[in-house]
């Protein structure tokens, strides 16, 4: 028999098509003219800046870490704190809890601070510090104050110090603990970061907060509606002063080395703020940055539009020379499903 010649027909499959996704998600155009770059939904992949889809990698939990929550890690990753159920635990060579004691109520989110090797930690309604003996303390004690003299009208002033209340959000700023119950914003004796003032150290935000956090001059405060900056170190001089109308989505805020993100979206009339570290959170407008000066940037203006949500947890990842926030959210869509959103990927 002859031998067989080659097909002169053309392939019946589909097409191949070069896809560049490298400018991210693009929510806000109309489906049908998503401009070239974007794509308008990714799910279990990242892209690189050229373009490239590469599968995430899969995550297993420990055995050790079920029923966890609230993981800390320091600055110098020397110290990586969890809380499983109400017990404190730290983490060590990734597995192995050493259990220190319980000592929150429930399972609310806790939030924790570093201040020269102690660790404050609090969910709002217990806490506690780690010092950096390894020794757990409570968060807050009553002063001790001697007897006033007898026949004298003078006043030892720590008679108006109360313990520092517990509190969300924990920030260490111009010296001082600072933390947030619902609309108010309470903050330490300088230096002494155990108890306040009750008659002068708390200031009022306009609603309830939904975010608190500092930079290098200043705090940022979402309410549910709109972002403030606290500017200066005194407070009694300080006062809110509105930035930005992208409010925070309860919960979500992150800090962002400033080498995580891209310094031409931080430039401000052509000057780049060189900070160690800025304050993000995630709004129904995407990713938002606030940095010194109260100068506030949204990374992904006209690129996202998310729906509402109640509650996010927030996190950055580092990954082969690439950062990401990654946000797991809380929807209050009829479905009653949760998601998740990350940002562009920005190299370091």
């Amino acid at each position: 028999m002859p031998p067989s010649q080659p097909s002169s027909q053309a392939p019946t499959g589909p097409p191949s098509v070069v896809l560049s996704f490298g400018a991210g998600e693009h929510h806000t155009a109309d489906e049908t003219a998503i401009p070239p770059g974007f794509a308008r939904r990714v799910s279990n992949f990242d892209i690189s800046d050229s373009g490239v889809l590469d599968t995430r990698p899969e995550f297993e939990l420990a055995p050790t870490l079920e029923g966890g929550h609230s993981m800390w890690t320091s600055n110098d990753h020397s110290v990586t704190l969890v809380f499983v159920g109400t017990e404190l635990c730290r983490l060590l060579g990734g597995v192995v809890l050493q259990h220190l004691g319980a000592y929150i109520s429930g399972r609310g989110r806790v939030w924790y601070e570093e201040i020269n090797g102690d660790v404050w930690f609090s969910n709002g309604a217990d806490g506690g510090v780690l010092r950096a003996t390894g020794a757990v303390e409570p968060f807050g004690t009553t002063p001790a104050v001697p007897p006033r003299a007898a026949n004298t009208e003078v006043i030892d002033q720590r008679e108006y110090l109360s313990p520092m209340p517990f509190c969300r959000y924990l920030a260490f700023y111009a010296g001082r603990l600072w933390g947030v119950q619902g609309d108010t914003i309470f903050f330490s004796q300088p230096l002494n970061y155990q108890q306040h003032d009750r008659r002068y150290d708390f200031i009022r935000a306009p609603g309830y907060v939904t975010a608190f956090g500092r930079v290098s001059d200043g705090l940022y405060v979402s309410t549910v509606q709109e972002v403030f900056f606290i500017r200066g170190t005194d407070p009694a001089k300080m006062e809110l002063v509105k930035c930005s109308d992208s409010a925070a989505v309860l919960d979500s805020q992150v800090y962002l080395p400033f080498d995580s993100v891209d310094t031409e979206a931080l430039a401000v009339n052509g000057s780049q703020y060189q900070v160690s570290n800025a304050f993000a959170w995630l709004s129904r407008h995407g990713l938002c940055i606030g940095i010194p000066s109260g100068v506030v940037r949204n990374l992904t203006a006209d690129r996202i539009r998310l729906p509402p949500y109640s509650r996010a947890n927030s996190a950055l990842l580092a990954r082969n020379g690439f950062y990401q926030v990654v946000s797991v959210v809380d929807s209050i869509g009829p479905d009653g499903r949760g998601h998740a959103r990350d940002s562009a990927i920005t190299t370091s």
